[in-house]
């Protein structure tokens, strides 16, 4: 008998606990994306795709053929901060992606969300593109009387 009044005290304050007004609400973060590469924007195949969280690795996946990707991670309450509009926000430095392809990483900035206001699900979409324009060609520095015009030109 003493048993079971302890389990179901157990029970009630566990119950309690999670339904006190105050408590944390819980988020799902659904990311979506597309990982491309060069001037052509073709897709990348295999690459891996992390979701940092203050640096530490909440998600992973890998590319598909069509270099798509998706990410779920459960988010709380605290990894929102005020922003614009009274809105909670998160935090640009809090949330970021690591994208591993052909032996190279490069870190990607999380696009920023709003948190809902009764908790639930946030989704947003993610498109990289690596190498997208070829670097510009050295470009040999003239002294400034060399662009003067020739008094032919005048």
């Amino acid at each position: 008998m003493q048993q079971t009044y302890r389990r179901c005290r157990s029970i009630l304050l566990l119950t309690l606990v999670l339904y006190l007004p105050g408590c944390s609400i819980a988020y799902e973060l659904l990311l979506e994306g597309q990982l491309l590469s060069g001037a052509e924007q073709r897709p990348v195949q295999g690459a891996t795709v992390t979701l940092l969280l203050s640096n530490w690795k909440c998600a992973s996946t890998i590319t598909d053929a069509q270099g798509n990707w998706n990410l779920k991670e459960m988010l709380s309450e605290s990894k929102f901060w005020p922003g614009k509009e009274d809105k909670r926000w998160t935090d640009p430095d809090e949330l970021k992606l690591r994208i591993e392809t052909g032996g190279q990483t490069c870190m990607v900035p999380c696009p920023r969300v709003a948190a809902p206001e009764s908790g639930g699900e946030i989704y947003a979409f993610v498109m990289t593109v690596l190498k997208a324009h070829p670097e510009p060609e050295k470009q040999e520095m003239l002294p400034l009387e060399a662009l003067k015009p020739f008094p032919s030109d005048i």
